[in-house]
C-alpha cells in the first residue's frame, strides 16, 4: 500500500495495528474465558497461563506502537518510520507463529 501523505501512511498503519490488536485481544480474552473453566488439567492450565501471559506482552507492544505512531507529526515519523513500520511487521510475525489471525 502506498499513500499520499505522511498523514495517511500513519492513519492506515494505526488503522492495520488497531485491526491486529483486535484479532489479539479477542484471542487473549477466549484463553482467559477458557481458563475460568475448573475442569481444565494442571498441565492445560499451566500452558494457557503462559500463553495468556505472551499474548498480554503481545497486546502491550502493540499499544505502544499505537502510540508512538499516533504521537508522531510528519517531521517525527519521517524520522522513525523505518523502525516502527519494521516493528510493525514483527508483531504481524510474531502473531503468525503463534496461530493468530493477522491478516491486515
Amino acid at each position: 500500500i502506498t499513500y499520499d501523505t505522511p498523514t495517511a501512511e500513519r492513519a492506515g498503519t494505526t488503522e492495520a495495528l488497531n485491526g491486529l490488536r483486535a484479532n489479539l485481544k479477542a484471542e487473549l480474552d477466549a484463553l482467559r474465558e477458557r481458563m475460568k473453566g475448573a475442569g481444565a488439567d494442571k498441565e492445560a492450565l499451566k500452558a494457557d497461563q503462559q500463553r495468556a501471559a505472551e499474548l498480554a506482552q503481545g497486546l502491550e507492544r502493540i499499544d505502544r506502537l499505537i502510540k508512538k505512531i499516533g504521537d508522531a507529526d510528519d517531521v517525527s515519523w519521517e524520522q522513525a518510520r523505518e523502525s516502527h513500520l519494521k516493528e510493525a511487521e514483527e508483531v504481524r510475525v510474531w502473531m503468525s507463529e503463534y496461530g493468530l489471525n493477522n491478516s491486515i
